[in-house]
């Protein structure tokens, strides 16, 4: 019986070893980030654009295959016109950093924080600082 516990044990051991490996800062934030969300705080250098230029920003994040997955920001302005942007988003290993890559080549890396239902975004772009809030639709 000695023997089977250990072989029983060492199966254990090994499943669990996978389990954790599976659940890395990266895979724990795809899995959260993977959906549509609603903008409800977006700011230039402090200055709040929701309600003032942007009427409605929405974003969705496609499923995550492990390097890289596809996103869309659809901003409706306070005009009435709306623009779409789109591309590929990759996450950095620790889970803090999200790299967008827009179609026209263009390419961003912000600071990210997803808590439950909530989403955090900071970037500096030329000297003008971007955070962005957003709930989960």
């Amino acid at each position: 019986m000695s023997k089977l516990h250990r072989i029983l044990g060492l199966l254990l051991l090994v499943l669990s070893l996978s389990t954790l490996s599976s659940c890395n800062p990266e895979t724990v934030l795809a899995k959260s980030l993977e959906g549509d969300w609603n903008v409800t705080s977006f700011t230039e250098d402090g200055t709040e654009l929701i309600g003032f230029l942007v009427n409605r920003f929405d974003i969705e994040y496609k499923e995550y295959d492990g390097d890289e997955g596809d996103f869309t920001f659809t901003i409706i302005y306070i005009s009435g016109a709306t623009e779409t942007l789109s591309g590929e988003y990759e996450l950095n290993a620790e889970g803090t950093d999200i790299d967008l890559t827009y179609t026209d080549g263009t390419v961003e890396k912000w600071d990210i924080e997803v808590e439950d239902d909530d989403l955090t975004l900071e970037t500096n772009i030329d000297g003008t600082r971007y955070v962005m809030n957003a709930e989960r639709d």
